[in-house]
């Protein structure tokens, strides 16, 4: 699959697809969209740290981890399950990818963690965390993608 043509002449793929859509319409789907993804990511969050909590090191947050890899994973199954033009595809990535993961993964809290590990003087624990971040992340959108093509394809075989 060539990343480049996944990028469309707008930078946001979505013009790619070809399908014109109101602002009302867009703004709608992804605030809604968003509003669930938040939700979401509280949820998770607060699971995945109540459940491993006993588990981990002081300072580590598994919560954050779990939804930005998590999030990695569905943007690509998403974007390569919504290639190609049917009826609907932008919609959907308008509401999942912009609104409910845009609100769900969280960059702005990962960097916080990290930052405060640093401060905290745990600076092994601060590059594990980065380090764990971006490659899941990397891969999580890797392994989307493969998955959203498979998915793809048998629905149209």
């Amino acid at each position: 699959m060539d990343t480049i043509a996944l990028i469309g002449p707008d930078a946001s793929g979505f013009a790619a697809l070809g399908t014109e859509m109101s602002l009302l319409l867009k703004l709608t789907l992804i605030a809604g969209a968003g509003a669930a993804g938040a939700v979401a990511r509280y949820g998770l969050t607060h699971a995945t740290g109540w459940v491993l909590r006993p588990w981990t090191p002081d300072g580590w947050v598994w919560g954050t981890l779990a939804v930005n890899t998590l999030g990695c994973l569905l943007f690509g199954v998403v974007w390569a399950a919504t290639e190609g033009k049917w009826p609907g595809a932008v919609e959907v990535r308008y509401a999942v990818l912009v609104g409910f993961l845009g609100s769900f993964t969280t960059f702005s809290t990962f960097a916080f963690e990290a930052v405060g590990l640093g401060v905290n003087q745990r600076p092994l624990l601060a590059a594990v965390h980065v380090a764990a971040h971006v490659g899941l992340g990397v891969a999580g959108v890797a392994g989307g993608l493969w998955l959203g093509a498979r998915l793809l394809a048998s629905s149209q075989a």
